[in-house]
């Protein structure tokens, strides 16, 4: 399950290409005091290079200052403190459901506020806020089902919606 937070955009980009990527990448696993400890090769996953070459731009994003503390735990997986300027900016959770009105009260207050998404603000949202995710649809994957449709003609039209060629049907053109 993702989230969406605000990232500090303006700390992020006077930094190189791979570094900026990296650096997003590892802020996919910070927590809100700026702890994280994800493996090298899961953020050389993450980017799409080597671990040779996540390594060397986690130096060069320490030399810079992007860390307060980078440390080497006993099993070999780094454990990193992002500095405060470089951490994302997550909504306040009595902010969302208090709508636009609180929102532009603290701004005309001067008081210095997180990131909120206009969405978020004035309520256009998805889901509402604490819905359980266990009451959302899991993602389908259409493709085995319509295979298995034109092999066999089997069709569970109660769990998945009319027919393929049928008017309302729930799957996917291409597929």
């Amino acid at each position: 399950m993702f989230a969406t937070v605000a990232v500090p955009f303006d700390a992020l980009q006077p930094l190189p290409p791979l570094e900026f990527k990296v650096m997003t990448a590892l802020l996919r696993y910070v927590d809100r005091q700026g702890r994280c400890w994800p493996a090298l090769r899961q953020l050389a996953v993450d980017v799409g290079k080597s671990e040779a070459t996540v390594c060397r731009a986690m130096k060069r994003l320490d030399a810079r200052g992007v860390f307060d503390e980078r440390t080497r735990a006993g099993n070999g997986r780094y454990r990193y403190r992002i500095a405060e300027r470089f951490l994302p900016r997550w909504p306040d959770k009595r902010q969302l459901g208090s709508g636009h009105s609180g929102v532009q009260d603290r701004l005309a207050e001067g008081v210095r506020q997180e990131a909120l998404p206009r969405k978020q603000v004035e309520g256009w949202r998805f889901a509402r806020v604490g819905k359980v995710e266990a009451d959302l649809p899991a993602p389908v994957d259409w493709g085995p089902r319509l295979r298995s449709y034109r092999k066999s003609g089997f069709w569970l039209t109660g769990q998945w919606g009319p027919r393929p060629g049928e008017p309302g049907c729930w799957a996917p053109l291409a597929g």
